[in-house]
């Protein structure tokens, strides 16, 4: 499983639909690169050539990511 569908994978596992789920991953993509260019993550490649911290640190982002994207659906 590569990077990306580990996170997808997640996101499905959480009930997300599949449009919201590729429409976070996106913004999650974009963020990490910004954020984290140290890292220089290939999503194509195999999950297991990265740590589990590494992956700490993208779930953070994609919380993130989430969190900011809710809105309630009555404005107040």
């Amino acid at each position: 499983m590569t990077v990306k569908n580990t996170i997808l994978k997640v996101l499905f596992d959480n009930g997300m639909t599949l449009a919201r789920a590729m429409k976070v991953m996106e913004k999650t993509i974009q963020k990490v690169q910004k954020e984290l260019p140290e890292y220089e993550i290939k999503w194509d490649r195999a999950a297991e050539e990265y740590p589990g911290p590494v992956y700490a640190m993208i779930l953070m982002i994609v919380e993130e990511i989430i969190a900011e994207d809710n809105t309630p659906a009555i404005p107040n």
